[in-house]
Protein backbone atom coordinates (compact mmCIF):
# COMPACT_ATOMS: atom_id res chain seq x y z
CA UNK A 1 0.00 0.00 0.00
CA UNK A 2 3.01 2.26 0.61
CA UNK A 3 4.47 1.36 -2.42
CA UNK A 4 1.16 1.80 -4.50
CA UNK A 5 0.98 5.44 -2.65
CA UNK A 6 3.93 6.92 -3.23
CA UNK A 7 3.93 5.69 -7.12
CA UNK A 8 -0.08 7.00 -7.56
CA UNK A 9 -0.10 10.23 -5.54
CA UNK A 10 3.95 11.39 -5.45
CA UNK A 11 5.67 9.98 -8.32
CA UNK A 12 8.28 8.59 -6.50
CA UNK A 13 8.92 5.27 -8.20
CA UNK A 14 12.26 4.63 -7.00
CA UNK A 15 10.99 3.78 -3.42
CA UNK A 16 7.92 2.08 -4.57
CA UNK A 17 10.11 -0.07 -6.42
CA UNK A 18 12.59 -0.48 -2.86
CA UNK A 19 9.33 -1.08 -0.70
CA UNK A 20 7.94 -3.31 -3.74
CA UNK A 21 11.01 -5.64 -3.59
CA UNK A 22 10.51 -5.77 0.30
CA UNK A 23 6.94 -6.81 0.14
CA UNK A 24 8.49 -10.16 -2.62
CA UNK A 25 10.48 -11.28 0.04
CA UNK A 26 8.38 -10.70 2.76
CA UNK A 27 5.21 -12.88 0.73
CA UNK A 28 6.84 -14.45 -2.60
CA UNK A 29 4.45 -16.58 -3.65
CA UNK A 30 1.87 -13.11 -4.54
CA UNK A 31 2.27 -12.53 -8.03
CA UNK A 32 0.54 -8.92 -7.29
CA UNK A 33 3.87 -7.31 -6.87
CA UNK A 34 5.14 -8.43 -9.54
CA UNK A 35 2.36 -6.45 -11.51
CA UNK A 36 2.69 -3.80 -9.67
CA UNK A 37 6.79 -3.52 -10.07
CA UNK A 38 5.85 -4.30 -13.77
CA UNK A 39 3.32 -0.93 -14.16
CA UNK A 40 5.75 0.90 -12.95
CA UNK A 41 8.01 0.12 -15.11
CA UNK A 42 5.79 1.02 -17.58
CA UNK A 43 5.12 4.50 -16.18
CA UNK A 44 8.66 5.00 -16.51
CA UNK A 45 8.76 3.81 -20.45
CA UNK A 46 10.83 0.94 -19.74
CA UNK A 47 9.13 -1.44 -21.34
CA UNK A 48 12.02 -4.54 -21.70
CA UNK A 49 12.06 -4.50 -17.82
CA UNK A 50 8.00 -4.77 -18.21
CA UNK A 51 8.48 -7.67 -19.94
CA UNK A 52 11.12 -9.28 -18.24
CA UNK A 53 8.53 -8.83 -14.86
CA UNK A 54 5.75 -10.51 -16.19
CA UNK A 55 6.94 -13.03 -18.59
CA UNK A 56 7.95 -15.71 -16.07
CA UNK A 57 4.37 -15.47 -14.35
CA UNK A 58 2.53 -15.33 -17.54
CA UNK A 59 4.79 -18.14 -18.79
CA UNK A 60 4.01 -20.41 -16.14
CA UNK A 61 0.73 -20.04 -16.31
CA UNK A 62 0.61 -17.96 -12.51
CA UNK A 63 -1.20 -14.76 -13.92
CA UNK A 64 -4.05 -14.85 -11.55
CA UNK A 65 -5.79 -12.48 -14.06
CA UNK A 66 -6.15 -10.63 -17.59
CA UNK A 67 -4.00 -7.64 -16.11
CA UNK A 68 -1.14 -9.37 -16.46
CA UNK A 69 -1.36 -10.33 -20.38
CA UNK A 70 -2.54 -6.54 -21.40
CA UNK A 71 0.05 -5.24 -19.79
CA UNK A 72 2.61 -7.51 -21.05
CA UNK A 73 1.23 -7.05 -24.67
CA UNK A 74 0.92 -3.50 -24.47
CA UNK A 75 4.91 -3.06 -23.56
CA UNK A 76 5.52 -5.62 -26.54
CA UNK A 77 3.41 -3.26 -28.69
CA UNK A 78 5.03 0.15 -27.68
CA UNK A 79 8.38 -2.09 -27.83
CA UNK A 80 7.56 -2.35 -31.38
CA UNK A 81 6.57 -6.13 -31.35
CA UNK A 82 3.36 -6.07 -32.81
CA UNK A 83 3.26 -9.81 -33.18
CA UNK A 84 4.23 -10.48 -29.42
CA UNK A 85 1.70 -8.18 -28.44
CA UNK A 86 -1.07 -10.11 -30.47
CA UNK A 87 0.19 -14.06 -29.08
CA UNK A 88 -0.10 -12.06 -25.45
CA UNK A 89 -3.23 -11.21 -25.95
CA UNK A 90 -4.23 -14.20 -27.19
CA UNK A 91 -2.90 -15.63 -24.25
CA UNK A 92 -4.44 -14.40 -21.99
CA UNK A 93 -7.88 -14.79 -23.86
CA UNK A 94 -6.81 -18.93 -23.84
CA UNK A 95 -6.49 -18.74 -19.99
CA UNK A 96 -9.41 -15.73 -19.26
CA UNK A 97 -12.22 -16.26 -22.09
CA UNK A 98 -14.24 -13.13 -21.00
CA UNK A 99 -11.54 -10.96 -20.34
CA UNK A 100 -13.30 -7.91 -22.38
CA UNK A 101 -9.75 -5.84 -22.32
CA UNK A 102 -8.16 -8.23 -24.27
CA UNK A 103 -10.28 -8.57 -27.19
CA UNK A 104 -10.12 -4.83 -27.12
CA UNK A 105 -6.39 -4.53 -27.12
CA UNK A 106 -6.53 -7.49 -29.99
CA UNK A 107 -9.66 -5.13 -32.20
CA UNK A 108 -7.12 -2.11 -31.45
CA UNK A 109 -4.34 -3.99 -33.15
CA UNK A 110 -6.37 -4.81 -36.17
CA UNK A 111 -7.93 -1.39 -35.95
CA UNK A 112 -4.05 0.43 -36.18
CA UNK A 113 -3.37 -2.09 -39.10
CA UNK A 114 -5.97 -0.87 -41.01
CA UNK A 115 -7.89 -4.00 -41.27
CA UNK A 116 -11.51 -2.72 -39.64
CA UNK A 117 -13.53 -5.78 -40.74
CA UNK A 118 -11.05 -7.81 -37.92
CA UNK A 119 -10.90 -5.34 -35.43
CA UNK A 120 -14.91 -5.07 -34.99
CA UNK A 121 -14.60 -8.82 -34.84
CA UNK A 122 -12.53 -8.72 -32.27
CA UNK A 123 -14.60 -6.10 -30.39
CA UNK A 124 -18.03 -7.97 -30.95
CA UNK A 125 -16.14 -10.99 -29.57
CA UNK A 126 -15.76 -9.14 -26.77
CA UNK A 127 -19.36 -7.51 -26.61
CA UNK A 128 -20.52 -11.07 -26.29
CA UNK A 129 -18.32 -12.48 -24.24
CA UNK A 130 -18.07 -9.71 -21.78
CA UNK A 131 -21.34 -7.67 -21.86
CA UNK A 132 -20.42 -5.51 -19.57
CA UNK A 133 -17.12 -4.50 -20.23
CA UNK A 134 -17.64 -0.84 -22.49
CA UNK A 135 -14.70 0.05 -24.43
CA UNK A 136 -15.77 -2.82 -26.89
CA UNK A 137 -18.98 -1.21 -27.44
CA UNK A 138 -17.45 2.31 -27.25
CA UNK A 139 -15.23 1.38 -30.79
CA UNK A 140 -17.63 -1.37 -32.18
CA UNK A 141 -20.24 1.43 -32.21
CA UNK A 142 -18.31 4.28 -33.70
CA UNK A 143 -17.15 2.26 -36.57
CA UNK A 144 -20.71 0.84 -37.51
CA UNK A 145 -22.34 4.17 -36.93
CA UNK A 146 -19.83 5.45 -39.91
CA UNK A 147 -20.69 2.52 -41.82
CA UNK A 148 -23.48 1.52 -44.15
CA UNK A 149 -24.62 -1.15 -41.70
CA UNK A 150 -25.30 2.07 -38.92
CA UNK A 151 -28.28 -0.24 -36.99
CA UNK A 152 -25.16 -2.06 -35.54
CA UNK A 153 -23.61 1.37 -34.51
CA UNK A 154 -26.66 2.93 -32.85
CA UNK A 155 -27.44 -0.41 -30.19
CA UNK A 156 -23.91 -1.03 -29.39
CA UNK A 157 -23.87 2.87 -28.95
CA UNK A 158 -26.49 3.48 -26.28
CA UNK A 159 -25.57 0.39 -24.72
CA UNK A 160 -22.23 2.03 -24.18
CA UNK A 161 -23.47 5.21 -22.66
CA UNK A 162 -25.24 2.86 -20.56
CA UNK A 163 -22.59 1.21 -19.12
CA UNK A 164 -20.50 4.84 -19.07
CA UNK A 165 -23.17 7.49 -18.73
CA UNK A 166 -20.44 9.94 -17.09
CA UNK A 167 -17.67 10.03 -19.51
CA UNK A 168 -15.88 12.32 -22.17
CA UNK A 169 -16.53 9.37 -24.18
CA UNK A 170 -20.23 8.76 -23.05
CA UNK A 171 -20.89 12.83 -25.01
CA UNK A 172 -19.08 11.93 -28.15
CA UNK A 173 -21.36 9.01 -28.46
CA UNK A 174 -24.25 10.99 -27.80
CA UNK A 175 -23.90 13.33 -30.55
CA UNK A 176 -22.72 10.62 -32.71
CA UNK A 177 -26.21 8.86 -32.03
CA UNK A 178 -27.71 12.13 -32.75
CA UNK A 179 -26.23 12.37 -35.62
CA UNK A 180 -26.94 8.83 -37.01
CA UNK A 181 -30.46 8.94 -36.36
CA UNK A 182 -30.93 12.46 -38.09
CA UNK A 183 -29.23 11.02 -40.81
CA UNK A 184 -31.28 7.78 -41.31
CA UNK A 185 -34.59 9.92 -41.30
CA UNK A 186 -35.65 11.20 -44.65
CA UNK A 187 -38.63 13.56 -44.53
CA UNK A 188 -40.57 14.71 -47.18
CA UNK A 189 -44.02 16.70 -45.71
CA UNK A 190 -45.75 17.03 -49.19
CA UNK A 191 -45.12 13.48 -49.67
CA UNK A 192 -45.28 10.67 -47.17
CA UNK A 193 -44.71 7.78 -49.97
CA UNK A 194 -41.34 9.47 -50.03
CA UNK A 195 -40.38 9.25 -45.99
CA UNK A 196 -38.42 6.59 -44.93
CA UNK A 197 -35.81 5.59 -42.19
CA UNK A 198 -32.99 3.56 -42.66
CA UNK A 199 -30.30 2.56 -40.74
CA UNK A 200 -29.08 -0.20 -43.01
CA UNK A 201 -28.24 0.06 -46.58
CA UNK A 202 -29.13 -3.80 -47.16
CA UNK A 203 -32.39 -3.36 -45.60
CA UNK A 204 -33.27 -0.61 -47.58
CA UNK A 205 -31.91 -2.30 -50.40
CA UNK A 206 -33.61 -5.45 -49.55
CA UNK A 207 -37.54 -3.02 -48.65
CA UNK A 208 -36.83 -0.87 -52.21
CA UNK A 209 -36.46 -4.30 -54.24
CA UNK A 210 -38.93 -6.06 -52.56
CA UNK A 211 -36.35 -8.83 -52.31
CA UNK A 212 -38.98 -10.98 -49.35
CA UNK A 213 -41.84 -13.53 -50.13
CA UNK A 214 -44.74 -13.14 -48.90
CA UNK A 215 -45.27 -14.18 -45.07
CA UNK A 216 -41.38 -14.61 -45.04
CA UNK A 217 -39.59 -13.33 -41.62
CA UNK A 218 -37.68 -10.63 -42.95
CA UNK A 219 -34.38 -9.97 -41.32
CA UNK A 220 -33.90 -8.09 -38.32
CA UNK A 221 -32.42 -4.98 -40.11
CA UNK A 222 -35.00 -5.39 -42.34
CA UNK A 223 -37.54 -5.61 -39.80
CA UNK A 224 -36.53 -1.95 -37.77
CA UNK A 225 -35.89 0.15 -40.58
CA UNK A 226 -40.00 -1.13 -41.59
CA UNK A 227 -41.29 -0.66 -38.08
CA UNK A 228 -39.24 2.72 -38.01
CA UNK A 229 -40.63 3.84 -41.70
CA UNK A 230 -44.19 3.38 -40.33
CA UNK A 231 -43.77 5.43 -37.24
CA UNK A 232 -42.07 8.33 -39.44
CA UNK A 233 -44.32 11.54 -39.81
CA UNK A 234 -44.04 14.91 -41.72
CA UNK A 235 -44.43 16.70 -38.65
CA UNK A 236 -40.73 15.30 -37.48
CA UNK A 237 -39.27 17.47 -40.68
CA UNK A 238 -37.10 18.99 -38.33
CA UNK A 239 -35.34 15.93 -36.92
CA UNK A 240 -34.10 17.32 -33.42
CA UNK A 241 -34.04 15.57 -30.35
CA UNK A 242 -37.97 15.88 -30.03
CA UNK A 243 -38.77 14.38 -33.49
CA UNK A 244 -36.38 11.28 -32.47
CA UNK A 245 -38.17 10.95 -29.22
CA UNK A 246 -41.93 10.75 -31.20
CA UNK A 247 -40.31 8.55 -33.84
CA UNK A 248 -39.03 5.66 -31.12
CA UNK A 249 -42.13 6.03 -28.98
CA UNK A 250 -44.12 5.20 -32.37
CA UNK A 251 -41.36 2.44 -33.00
CA UNK A 252 -42.02 0.75 -30.04
CA UNK A 253 -45.74 0.34 -30.72
CA UNK A 254 -45.19 -0.60 -34.23
CA UNK A 255 -42.27 -3.31 -32.83
CA UNK A 256 -44.81 -4.83 -30.78
CA UNK A 257 -47.83 -4.80 -33.18
CA UNK A 258 -45.96 -6.08 -36.37
CA UNK A 259 -44.80 -9.10 -33.92
CA UNK A 260 -41.02 -8.53 -34.99
CA UNK A 261 -40.45 -8.91 -31.00
CA UNK A 262 -41.66 -12.61 -31.54
CA UNK A 263 -38.97 -13.60 -33.59
CA UNK A 264 -36.13 -10.96 -32.46
CA UNK A 265 -36.03 -10.68 -28.55
CA UNK A 266 -33.88 -7.85 -28.26
CA UNK A 267 -33.06 -6.41 -24.69
CA UNK A 268 -32.52 -2.71 -25.84
CA UNK A 269 -35.84 -2.53 -27.24
CA UNK A 270 -37.30 -4.33 -24.20
CA UNK A 271 -35.43 -1.59 -22.00
CA UNK A 272 -37.08 0.92 -24.18
CA UNK A 273 -40.61 -0.72 -23.04
CA UNK A 274 -39.87 -0.73 -19.66
CA UNK A 275 -38.62 2.55 -19.79
CA UNK A 276 -41.64 4.08 -21.52
CA UNK A 277 -44.27 1.98 -18.83
CA UNK A 278 -42.08 3.88 -16.21
CA UNK A 279 -43.29 7.50 -17.24
CA UNK A 280 -39.95 8.12 -18.30
CA UNK A 281 -39.40 7.59 -22.34
CA UNK A 282 -38.81 11.62 -22.76
CA UNK A 283 -36.65 12.37 -20.11
CA UNK A 284 -34.46 9.53 -20.86
CA UNK A 285 -34.54 10.18 -24.80
CA UNK A 286 -33.37 13.45 -23.91
CA UNK A 287 -30.17 12.28 -22.39
CA UNK A 288 -29.52 9.99 -24.54
CA UNK A 289 -29.01 12.87 -27.88
CA UNK A 290 -28.28 15.85 -25.21
CA UNK A 291 -24.93 16.42 -26.73
CA UNK A 292 -26.27 16.37 -30.33
CA UNK A 293 -28.54 19.40 -29.61
CA UNK A 294 -27.39 21.18 -26.04
CA UNK A 295 -29.53 23.88 -26.72
CA UNK A 296 -32.99 21.89 -27.49
CA UNK A 297 -31.93 20.08 -24.57
CA UNK A 298 -31.15 22.70 -22.49
CA UNK A 299 -34.60 24.46 -23.22
CA UNK A 300 -36.26 21.18 -22.43
CA UNK A 301 -34.31 20.69 -19.41
CA UNK A 302 -35.60 24.34 -18.24
CA UNK A 303 -39.32 22.89 -18.16
CA UNK A 304 -38.77 19.34 -17.43
CA UNK A 305 -36.58 19.95 -14.46
CA UNK A 306 -38.25 18.17 -12.20
CA UNK A 307 -38.99 15.01 -14.18
CA UNK A 308 -35.62 15.05 -15.35
CA UNK A 309 -34.16 14.61 -11.57
CA UNK A 310 -37.17 12.09 -10.97
CA UNK A 311 -35.96 9.93 -13.95
CA UNK A 312 -32.03 9.91 -12.65
CA UNK A 313 -33.10 8.68 -9.27
CA UNK A 314 -35.23 6.37 -10.75
CA UNK A 315 -32.79 4.80 -13.42
CA UNK A 316 -29.84 4.89 -10.77
CA UNK A 317 -32.00 3.02 -8.25
CA UNK A 318 -32.39 0.31 -11.07
CA UNK A 319 -29.78 1.16 -13.88
CA UNK A 320 -29.88 -1.37 -17.01
CA UNK A 321 -27.40 -4.58 -16.15
CA UNK A 322 -25.95 -6.44 -18.84
CA UNK A 323 -25.13 -10.17 -18.28
CA UNK A 324 -24.57 -13.62 -19.82
CA UNK A 325 -28.30 -14.11 -19.13
CA UNK A 326 -29.16 -10.51 -20.54
CA UNK A 327 -26.75 -8.74 -23.66
CA UNK A 328 -27.32 -7.88 -27.09
CA UNK A 329 -24.50 -8.97 -29.66
CA UNK A 330 -25.24 -8.38 -33.53
CA UNK A 331 -24.60 -12.44 -34.20
CA UNK A 332 -27.56 -13.13 -32.35
CA UNK A 333 -29.44 -12.18 -35.68
CA UNK A 334 -27.47 -13.94 -38.13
Amino acid sequence: KQALDLSDKQQNYTQALNLLVQARKLDPKNPEYQYETAYIYYLQKNYDRVIKELKRPVGRGKAPDARFFQLLGNAYDINNRPDDAIDAYKDGIKQFPDAGNLYLELGGMAYKAGNNDEAVEYWEQGIQNAPSFASNYYWAAKLYCHSSEKIWGILYGELFMLLEPNSARSEEMSSLLFDTYRDAMVVNPNSSWQNWVSFSERAHMYIMLGAGEENEQPPFQVAVDDAMTNALKPEMKSKNINAICRLRQLFLDNWIAKAYNMPYQNMLFDWWRQVKDAGYLEAYTYWLFRKGNPDEFDGWLKKNNVEFKTFLQWYNSQPLKLSRQQRFYRLQYL
